[in-house]
């Protein structure tokens, strides 16, 4: 019996050795080294349509098109720090953030998917148990 305990316990350790010295991606430097244009997209519609529909301006928005997912926010004009979308009155314009200009300095990090939800349960309070 005392044998079994040992052998789980280091098929446990290894199991823990191997899932934590997996290679990952290093974070890495980067520079802009063109900007051709800050306006990436226009779409068919139009600022009527967007507020008739319950959007606003300061909303965030996914777009998706052809399986490719944006995230932009809605706002009057082009934004220095974000992706905007500024609609016109029969079109709207996707723009990148204009705070990227050529030769800017960055760096690209692994992205990390967003965790589900937690299957733990947590209870706060006082608990009074009788017999």
């Amino acid at each position: 019996m005392r044998n079994a305990y040992i052998a789980t316990i280091l098929a446990s350790l290894l199991l823990l050795a191997s899932c934590t010295t997996t290679q990952r991606a290093n974070p890495i430097s980067l520079e802009v080294t063109g900007k051709p244009v800050t306006e990436m997209l226009t779409i068919s519609l139009s600022e009527a349509e967007l507020f008739e529909a319950g959007y606003t301006y300061g909303q965030w928005v996914l777009l998706e098109i052809e399986g490719v997912v944006l995230k932009a926010k809605i706002a009057p004009a082009p934004a220095a720090l974000t992706s905007t979308l500024v609609p016109h009155e029969e079109t709207s314009t996707l723009y990148a953030p204009l705070a990227i200009k050529e030769g800017g300095k960055g760096i690209m990090a692994p992205y990390r998917e967003p965790s589900g939800p937690s299957s733990s349960v947590s209870f706060s309070g006082s608990f009074v148990f009788t017999l």
